[in-house]
C-alpha cells in the first residue's frame, strides 16, 4: 500500500467547481483561511497524469491508470432529513449486511443539500487500474444504494473538508455517527464554522471478503456505454396484463409483493414486471422510491414463489426493503436491527430457559444499554413489532427466578434450512 500511495500521489485541484484545474501532489494542495468551494478529484494518479497536464494544459482526455484512497458516496436531496436517513441506512446496511466496522466510515455534511460518506478503498481490495471509475459505478449499482452515480467519473471533483459552500456559506464538516441523531437545524449550526477533521479509518484496514468479491466481479464486465441498450422483451399484444390501482403508503409493500408473485406465476418476463411495477407505483400516494420497487420485484423473481426466503437472503431483503423498518428513527432502528442480527439459529438453553430458532432472550435494561437508548424505547419498539405481526413477546423467568423476555421473530426465518 505504501508503494501505491507513493506512486499515485497526484490529483486534480481547483479553487471552485468551474475554475481552471491544476495537477498537484496531494500533499502540496494550498491552504486558505477562507476556502470557498475548494475541491480535488478523489482519484489519484501517477506522474504520467502530471506530464499529460503539463504537455496539453488540460486534464480531459487522459486515459491512464488511477487509484483512490477512499470510495466516495454522495447523497443529495432537496429534503435534508431524507438525505440524512439515506446516509444512516447505508451505514447500517454496511455494518449489518457486510460486517463492516462503521467506525471506519468517514461521514460529512456537505454544507448544502446532502451528506458524504468515504469508505477506505482497502475494504474493496482496490488496486490501480484504467477503468476504475467504471468499476466503482458498477460496484455501487450492485450494492443498490440510492446515491449519485454521476460521482464515478475520471474527472469528478469532491469538495474538501472544512471548505465553504458558496451556495449556503456553510462549511463541509465531518460528523460522528452519533451526530446523525441530531436535527438538521443542529447540524447546520455546527456547519457555521469548521469542524475537527479526524481519521476514522485506517488506510490499511483489512479487505472485506464480500465487498471485494462484488468489486472483483466488475473486472470481467464490458465497459459501459450509454449509446446502446438491449431491447426489453414484452408480452405479445394479445396478452392483457391488468394494472391494479395504487394504494396508500402503509400497504405499498404488501400489495407489491402480491402482484409480483402473481406476475411471476403468469409467466410475465422480469423486464415487463418491472415496467408494470413502476407504472403501478406512480399511482400510489405517495409513490415508493423506484430503486426499492425494482429491488422487491427482482427479489421475487430470483426466489421461487412457493419458497419463503430464509437466512441471510431474507435478512438482507428485509433490512433493505421493509417500509416500517426504514421509516424508523436511528434509535428505534438500532433496537430492531440488534434483535434481527442476534436471533437464535439453533435450539439451546440459556439461563435455564429453552430458546428455539428465531427467538431471542433479552433484558430490556441490557438491550437499552447496548443500543444506547432509553429503556422506554425498547419497550415501545417491541410493542409495535408485536402489533405489526413481526414478532411475539413473552415474559419468562430464569433459573434465579428473575424476569426476562423471550422474543419470537415471525417476519422471516433466519435459519438457512
Amino acid at each position: 500500500m505504501d508503494d501505491v500511495i507513493a506512486n499515485y500521489r497526484y490529483c486534480q485541484y481547483a479553487e471552485g467547481f468551474g475554475a481552471k484545474r491544476q495537477v498537484l501532489p496531494i500533499d502540496a494542495i494550498p491552504e486558505s483561511d477562507a476556502p470557498i468551494d475548494y475541491c480535488t478529484t478523489y482519484f489519484s494518479y501517477g506522474k504520467d497524469m502530471f506530464d499529460y497536464w503539463m504537455e496539453n494544459n488540460k486534464t480531459s482526455g487522459y486515459e491512464g491508470e488511477s487509484f483512490c484512497r477512499y470510495v466516495p458516496i454522495d447523497i443529495d436531496s432537496d429534503d435534508l432529513n431524507k438525505a440524512k436517513k439515506t446516509a444512516f441506512n447505508i451505514i447500517n446496511q454496511l455494518g449489518c449486511l457486510f460486517d463492516v466496522n462503521i467506525d471506519c466510515i468517514r461521514i460529512f455534511f456537505s454544507g448544502s443539500k446532502g451528506f458524504h460518506l468515504e469508505l477506505p478503498s482497502s475494504l474493496f481490495g482496490i488496486e490501480p487500474c484504467t477503468y476504475l471509475p467504471y468499476r466503482l459505478k458498477k460496484t455501487m449499482q450492485k450494492l443498490e444504494f440510492d446515491v449519485d452515480m454521476s460521482m464515478y467519473q475520471h474527472n469528478r471533483l469532491w469538495r474538501l473538508p472544512n471548505t465553504i459552500n458558496s451556495k449556503t456559506n456553510l462549511y463541509k464538516i465531518q460528523l460522528k455517527y452519533r451526530d446523525l441523531d441530531k436535527s438538521i437545524d443542529d447540524i447546520k449550526s455546527m456547519a457555521e464554522k469548521p469542524s475537527d477533521v479526524f481519521d476514522t479509518y485506517d488506510e490499511y484496514c483489512d479487505t472485506n471478503d464480500t465487498l471485494h468479491s462484488i468489486y472483483k466481479n466488475t473486472e470481467y464486465t464490458q465497459v459501459f456505454s450509454t449509446k446502446t441498450s438491449s431491447p426489453i422483451p414484452t408480452l405479445p399484444p394479445t396478452t392483457k396484463v391488468p394494472l391494479p390501482h395504487g394504494v396508500p403508503k402503509d400497504f405499498r409493500n404488501q400489495y407489491l409483493v402480491k402482484y409480483g408473485i402473481q406476475w411471476r406465476s403468469q409467466g410475465i418476463p422480469l423486464e415487463r414486471a418491472l415496467e408494470l411495477a413502476l407504472e403501478w407505483n406512480d399511482s400510489c400516494k405517495p409513490p415508493e422510491a423506484k430503486y426499492k420497487v425494482q429491488a422487491t420485484i427482482k427479489h421475487l423473481y430470483d426466489n421461487p414463489k412457493d419458497m419463503k426466503p430464509r437466512g441471510a437472503t431474507a435478512m438482507k431483503w428485509f433490512l433493505r426493503n421493509d417500509e416500517w423498518l426504514n421509516s424508523l428513527s436511528p434509535a428505534w432502528y438500532r433496537v430492531v436491527s440488534r434483535f434481527i442480527l442476534s436471533l437464535n439459529e439453533e435450539t439451546k438453553s440459556q439461563q435455564g430457559i429453552s430458546i428455539k430458532p428465531n427467538q431471542r432472550l433479552y433484558s430490556q435494561q441490557k438491550l437499552a444499554l447496548a443500543c444506547q437508548v432509553e429503556r422506554g424505547i425498547v419497550r415501545r419498539c417491541v410493542k409495535r413489532m408485536v402489533e405489526l405481526g413481526y414478532a411475539l413477546n413473552e415474559k419468562v423467568y430464569n433459573y434465579q427466578n428473575k424476569p426476562r423476555f423471550l422474543l419470537t421473530w415471525l417476519a422471516f426465518d433466519v435459519t438457512e434450512k
